[in-house]
């Protein structure tokens, strides 16, 4: 999927619309970089899907992985729940990207959020004890 053609009024509606759904932040430095974002195709390269609710989901989604990650507790089952779960829908709205997408040096959301924390807790992702059991 390309970046729909969308004009800045519509644009914003739609992302607004969608931060206010989720609790994130939408005001006029963030519409200000999502819009620069938008129209320079970066989200093309990113999300799976380029549309405002798209970035904003995964915005949302990579936040919450980081408090996760801020204050780990792979022994807690209700954590592993939480990430596994979020690593898994962000990986769902994310493009895996390539390597010309990480030739600036800059490390691609893809590898950040989705890549290193199942390296990084392969035991929780792999752990059938993470699994939500039904009563």
């Amino acid at each position: 999927m390309t970046t729909e053609n969308l004009d800045r009024a519509e644009f914003e509606a739609r992302y607004a619309i969608a931060a206010d759904e989720t609790g994130a932040l939408a005001g006029p430095d963030e519409l200000d970089e999502a819009w620069e974002d938008y129209r320079a195709g970066r989200w093309d390269r990113l999300l799976a899907e380029p549309t405002p609710e798209s970035a904003v989901q995964a915005n949302r989604l990579a936040g919450s992985i980081a408090e996760l990650l801020d204050e780990p507790a792979p022994d807690d089952k209700a954590w592993c729940r939480r990430l596994i779960a979020r690593v898994d829908q962000l990986a769902v709205l994310l493009r895996e990207g390539c390597e010309a997408d990480r030739a600036n040096g800059e490390t691609h959301p893809w590898d950040l959020w989705v890549v290193a924390p199942r390296r990084d807790y392969a035991v929780v992702f792999g752990s059938p004890t993470t699994e939500i059991q039904q009563p």
